[in-house]
């Protein structure tokens, strides 16, 4: 499970590292993770070998705070070719931080020695967040048992609480509640659709205009720039 980007970038803020940095990292592009830590003298070239070069002349004898944000790619031969210069390069007390939602990241990068494992938040928990966002005055009106069921489906993730509990800030009758509590988007198996279900709901609420723009916008690349 990830650290979410405000508490990274908090974390950042108050490190007293000579060089911090953050670096979402879906998919894992090393020559883009290298070219961001080198900063504006990155290259314009895409060969690694000139990459490289640059970054590590960015952090050569320096302390440096990498954090590279939601980690999915396992592949060895990628992270070894970022971390082998960053531990040759950086100074002693560099550290690398890496969120993920995937134990074999974690292998792969021989760190689940200093792992910290992030467990599922109680229901209560998701139920502050979830009436935080439904109920913004803080009146659960007749809502206050209904909410409690569709918490249970969160099944101790924030994100689905919080994604959940906005859906339902503009719904003011039972029977839209109770459409939600008995969707089949419940009924998913596979893992990660199991992350985004309450996103699946927010999609079906929306009108069909907003479906057909936010389905043209899903077919570009992350990151893509429109002109």
């Amino acid at each position: 499970m990830t650290m979410p980007s405000a508490e990274l970038n908090q974390s950042l803020l108050t490190c007293d590292r000579e060089h911090a940095g953050r670096q979402d990292s879906d998919p894992f592009d090393e020559i883009k993770i290298a070219k961001a830590i080198s900063g504006d003298d990155a290259p314009n070239s895409n060969e690694w070998g000139e990459v490289l070069q640059s970054m590590s002349r960015s952090i050569q004898g320096k302390r440096f705070l990498l954090v590279l944000d939601d980690v999915w790619t396992n592949d060895p031969k990628k992270w070894e070719q970022l971390k082998v210069p960053l531990i040759q390069s950086g100074a002693k007390g560099s550290r690398i931080l890496v969120t993920t939602r995937k134990l074999e990241v974690a292998n792969m990068m021989r760190a689940t020695r200093n792992m910290i494992n992030l467990q599922e938040l109680s229901d209560e928990y998701c139920l502050s967040i979830f009436n935080h966002m439904a109920f913004p005055d803080g009146d659960v009106q007749e809502f206050g048992d209904i909410s409690k069921e569709i918490v249970k489906k969160c099944k101790g993730l924030p994100l689905a609480a919080k994604t959940l509990g906005s859906l339902m800030q503009n719904k003011t009758k039972m029977g839209e509640w109770k459409e939600v509590l008995n969707s089949k988007i419940w009924d998913l198996e596979k893992v990660e659709q199991e992350v985004f279900q309450p996103l699946f709901l927010s999609y079906y609420d929306l009108s069909p205009t907003i479906k057909s723009c936010l389905l043209y916008c899903a077919i570009f690349p992350k990151d893509h720039m429109f002109r």
